[in-house]
């Protein structure tokens, strides 16, 4: 069956519009991933706060969380903690008006202390996320404790601090609620995280 000039002619301008269409489409997917990726970087928390600021709150809090191991409080009623229990206060993040921060504590205690009963020449780390309010650059109230995710029983220090740090700033806002919606809504590293449900907001 012949085919006429135009057939062919038609055939050949579709042919050479596909390329520019494929074109378009790369074009308009990589202004959509850049747009996104933009957004996500402007949404991100990067509040900063003096050197001196930072020493006296972590100073504060590491006395508090001594407090509360020594009163078996929030998260360290297990009779594991004491006098002993070592405190790593590894991460303090603010809000952008800085009147609430964010920290976490990674604890070590000798394995002696385990149910199991291992060395006393050996250590695991258990981590967790506390948040709280700053009423002055001396007060810091109201310390909760984000009962959300934990790390416990980890062997090295760095990795526990890893893991606590990779839930929070990457795996809290895929918590689902019982409708399947977000619950917390934001990681810990997002600037909506402050004024989020994890606030009771």
């Amino acid at each position: 069956m012949g085919t006429s000039k135009g057939q062919k002619k038609q055939r050949k301008i579709r042919i050479q519009s596909l390329p520019i269409i494929i074109l378009l489409a790369f074009i308009s997917s990589s202004c959509l991933r850049d747009q996104s990726e933009s957004t996500q970087v402007k949404l991100l928390n990067n509040t900063r706060v003096s050197d001196s600021l930072y020493v006296i709150h972590k100073q504060m809090l590491t006395d508090s969380i001594r407090k509360f191991i020594s009163a078996r409080e929030l998260a360290y009623y297990p009779e594991g903690n004491d006098a002993k229990t070592e405190i790593y206060l590894d991460t303090i993040l603010y809000s952008p008006d800085i009147t609430r921060l964010a920290f976490f504590v990674v604890t070590g205690n000798t394995n002696d202390k385990l149910p199991t009963i291992g060395s006393k020449t050996k250590f695991h780390y258990d981590g967790y996320c506390f948040i709280a309010n700053i009423r002055s650059d001396s007060i810091v109230e109201n310390i909760q404790w984000v009962n959300v995710m934990t790390v416990s029983n980890y062997s090295d220090l760095d990795r526990a601090s890893n893991r606590l740090r990779d839930m929070y700033f990457n795996e809290l806002s895929r918590i689902k609620d019982v409708d399947a919606s977000s619950k917390y809504k934001y990681n810990i590293s997002e600037r909506g995280f402050w004024n989020g449900p994890i606030w009771g907001n």
